[in-house]
């Protein structure tokens, strides 16, 4: 039986640091032909951050300079990792109770094992990971399967999110399809249309509320981030909401719809209008009270 104990400190490397990691891992190793082969089983704990997002600025959304402060200090803890030696290479696992990154902002991430497959073997790899508190979006993905090709990923995932972002308010999507890594950023793809709500839409007296409908795919990508920039892209289906300021009730409103913004995630509309003014259908359906509106 072997046990390998493995303790490090003041570990740097580009916008990771690693203060402190404590291992202890017990299992059963043989050699054979010049091959290990066996199965280790223990306890992983540690603390470090990552800077990548940068500090937190004075234009961030709430949201991202949580994001920041999440990652630039956290603490992780696996009680359950598991290894397996094989000819495939190192198998990475994790038991029931998952992985947990904690911070002092009070966020917490859970990875979680799948049924599916491991965490990593040779470059594949599944999992579930979420996402709660400390300003964090609300936040289930699922990885139902990942590969890494030269130093590339690729994954078909789901993501439920229910989090603010701006002036979208209480804002609720769910979705599914296929995420890969690019230089400087990613491209999704959703497989289908993505169902969604927004509580409000904080804009003044032109704001809005109880806003639903799907997004479906197009041709274009349905995110897009690049070198900081981001970019949404999707076709309105089944649009419904609550303009106050109208004393209207709207539905049945389609379309295609493109948002984008820059580092700081400040959403903004592009060239071409949210909605295309040619394809869009809207029926006010309030004869009398609107939802939520006044007389």
């Amino acid at each position: 039986r072997l046990v390998v104990s493995l303790a490090a400190a003041d570990l740097t490397r580009a916008e990771a640091r690693l203060e402190r990691l404590a291992t202890r891992l017990s299992g059963a190793v043989r050699m054979d032909a010049g091959r290990l082969s066996g199965a280790l089983a223990g306890r992983v704990s540690g603390t470090g951050g990552w800077t990548g997002l940068g500090a937190p600025r004075a234009d961030d959304l709430d949201v991202v300079a949580a994001a920041k402060r999440a990652l630039g200090d956290f603490n992780f803890t696996a009680p359950d990792l598991r290894l397996v030696l094989s000819d495939a290479g190192v198998s990475v696992g994790v038991g029931g109770e998952g992985m947990r990154l904690t911070t002092p902002t009070g966020a917490r991430v859970t990875l979680s094992p799948s049924d599916a497959a491991p965490l990593y073997t040779a470059g594949r790899g599944a999992g579930v990971m979420t996402l709660e508190g400390g300003g964090l979006p609300e936040a289930r993905l699922r990885v139902f399967s990942y590969q890494i090709e030269d130093g590339q990923a690729s994954g078909r995932v789901g993501l439920d999110l229910r989090t603010d972002l701006g002036p979208l308010v209480d804002a609720t999507v769910r979705t599914e399809g296929v995420v890969r890594t690019a230089p400087g950023g990613l491209i999704y793809r959703a497989a289908t249309c993505a169902p969604f709500s927004v509580g409000r839409i904080e804009a003044g007296a032109n704001g809005a509320e109880d806003l639903s409908g799907q997004l479906c795919p197009t041709q274009r990508p349905t995110v897009e981030i690049a070198g900081g920039d981001w970019r949404v892209n999707g076709r309105l289906r089944a649009g419904e909401g609550v303009v106050p300021f109208l004393q209207a009730e709207v539905g049945e409103l389609a379309g295609d719809l493109a948002l984008a913004g820059g580092c700081a995630l400040e959403p903004h509309l592009l060239d071409d209008p949210l909605i295309s003014r040619t394809d869009v259908t809207a029926t006010e359906r309030s004869a009398g009270l609107p939802r939520g509106g006044r007389r």
